[in-house]
C-alpha cells in the first residue's frame, strides 16, 4: 500500500504536459483562397486551409493574413492556464515539481482557440460590395459559432431559434437551409456553402 501511495503522485506529475503535450495544433481558414498566414511575424502557411503546431506559451499569438488586393486580416489568440495542469496544483505531493515541469514544458498553458477563420476584405470596395461583404461576414460568423445547434435543428427538421436567425441573415427558408446544414460536415464548410469562397 505504501508503494502505491508513493508511486501515484509520480504518475500524476506534469499532468498538463503528459495529457496535453507542450504543443497545440491550430488550424487557419478564410473566405479567400491563397491567403498567406503569419504568426508572430513569421510566415507559417502559403495558403489556407492549413494547420500548424505551436509551442504552448503564456503570451498570445498574433495572426496576420495577407493576399494581394486584400486588406490584411488580423486575429489574436489568447493563452490561458491549461485546466489539466490544475490537477498538479490540487495534488498535495506532486504540486510543486509537477507545476514547475508543466511550466517549463509549456503544459501549463493552452491557447483559447484551436481554429482561426479570417474574413478577408477586398481593397477599395464599392458601397454595394462592402454591404455584401459585411452581410456574408455575419453569415459566416453565425455559422461558425452556432454550427452544432444548427445541425441539431436541421436533423430534427425544426425551425428553431438558430435556424430562424440564419433565415433572417440569408433570406432563405428553413426548408432551403436544412439540406445545406446537414450536408456541411464542418463549421467552415457550412460558412463556405452559404456564402461561397473567393
Amino acid at each position: 500500500m505504501k508503494k502505491i501511495l508513493f508511486i501515484l503522485p509520480l504518475l500524476l506529475t506534469a499532468c498538463g504536459t503528459i495529457f496535453s503535450g507542450s504543443t497545440q495544433t491550430i488550424s487557419f481558414d478564410s473566405n479567400v483562397k491563397d491567403v498567406k498566414i503569419y504568426v508572430n511575424g513569421q510566415q507559417v502557411c502559403t495558403q489556407v486551409p492549413c494547420s500548424i503546431d505551436v509551442d504552448r506559451e503564456s503570451s498570445p499569438l498574433i495572426v496576420m493574413a495577407k493576399r494581394d488586393g486584400y486588406k490584411d486580416g488580423m486575429a489574436n489568440i489568447k493563452s490561458k492556464i491549461n485546466p489539466t495542469a490544475w490537477f498538479n496544483v490540487l495534488w498535495l505531493y506532486g504540486s510543486f515539481s509537477a507545476a514547475t515541469t508543466d511550466y517549463a514544458m509549456g503544459g501549463l498553458w493552452k491557447y483559447t482557440q484551436d481554429g482561426v477563420y479570417i474574413n478577408m476584405e477586398l481593397e477599395n470596395m464599392k458601397h454595394a460590395e462592402l454591404q455584401k461583404f459585411r452581410k456574408n461576414s455575419q453569415i459566416r460568423a453565425f455559422s461558425l459559432f452556432n454550427y452544432k445547434d444548427l445541425q441539431m435543428e436541421a436533423a430534427l427538421h425544426q425551425n428553431g431559434e438558430y435556424t430562424k436567425a440564419l433565415s433572417e441573415l440569408t433570406g432563405l427558408s428553413a426548408k432551403e437551409l436544412h439540406p445545406t446544414i446537414i450536408e456541411s460536415r464542418t463549421e467552415v464548410s457550412l460558412a463556405h456553402n452559404l456564402t461561397g469562397l473567393n
